[in-house]
């Protein structure tokens, strides 16, 4: 591991080795941390509360899905067959 300094500051690869520099990392990073936390919950709530298979084509707007919408190679055909 290099130490070095910066801004008078002792560190160790970047990571912070006092607690003013993580108070200052946080608050120069505060929103981007706010919105990582909003989106992660809103996240981990829909996988916790929708029921599994709850979301398929009929909850779909038609058209909603195009080919210039998917990648190449990412569907099976039994998944675009007409039913």
């Amino acid at each position: 591991m290099f130490a070095y300094v910066t801004a008078g500051a002792a560190q160790t690869n970047g990571a912070p080795t006092s607690d003013i520099d993580v108070a200052r990392h946080l608050r120069h990073n505060g929103v981007a941390h706010l919105a990582l936390f909003v989106a992660l919950s809103g996240t981990s709530y829909a996988a916790a509360k929708l029921p599994s298979k709850s979301v398929g084509s009929t909850q779909l707007k038609s058209n909603a899905v195009t080919s210039a919408k998917v990648e190449d190679r990412s569907l099976r055909a039994r998944w675009t067959s007409p039913r």
